[in-house]
């Protein structure tokens, strides 16, 4: 990315952080723009059932605007109790909040009950066998629930597993970085 494409993200980050009242940037974290969060936002189309499940969420800026949507309930996934606590105090804080259902769990994606969730982002934010363990749990997870879900990936470093698996509809490519490599892709469940 170039130095004056960063500055105006930076930038435009800033603007946000300071309508939403949060501060989800930092040195411990490297969460989505928010040019491309509503781009991706878009396609996943949220509907009035969704329960968003976000792994890896940081401090909270994938949560925070999710909550501001009319969607049932969100929830983060942290391992790092610093950054945990920041999402809580993010979504605490949070300017036009209308999602009342909402909580952070700290601890390890192995041991979090997805049950319940239809929207599951990943910020690439492990892989190897903790993806596929966890993959597998959203897998039953859908299964059980039999709501159409989603999975929103960024970054996607596991994407062949994803890619093999004939639960999910062929990856829909939702955003590009500038080099034209696939940054950004979402997969329905079947």
């Amino acid at each position: 990315m170039s130095a004056l494409r960063a500055m105006a993200n930076a930038a435009n980050d800033g603007m946000w952080e300071r309508v939403l009242g949060i501060e989800t940037t930092g040195k411990d974290c490297e969460p989505t723009t928010y040019r491309v969060l509503f781009r991706l936002f878009r396609a996943i189309d949220f509907q009035p059932s969704d329960t968003l499940v976000d792994y890896g969420c940081g401090r909270g800026r994938v949560m925070c605007i999710a909550a501001r949507m009319n969607v049932a309930r969100v929830t983060g996934v942290e391992i790092n109790p610093d950054s945990a606590a920041w999402a809580k105090r993010n979504l605490q804080n949070l300017t036009g909040r209308k999602v009342q259902d909402w909580s952070v769990y700290a601890g390890s994606a192995a041991d979090f009950d997805c049950d319940g969730g239809t929207v599951f982002y990943f910020y690439n934010p492990f892989g190897g066998a903790l993806f596929t363990s966890v993959i597998a749990k959203v897998r039953a997870s859908i299964a059980k629930s039999s709501k159409p879900s989603r999975i929103v990936y960024i970054n996607p470093s596991c994407r062949a597993e994803l890619d093999a698996a004939t639960w999910l509809w062929p990856a829909e490519v939702v955003h590009t970085d500038r080099a034209g490599r696939v940054a950004a892709i979402m997969y329905r469940s079947r």
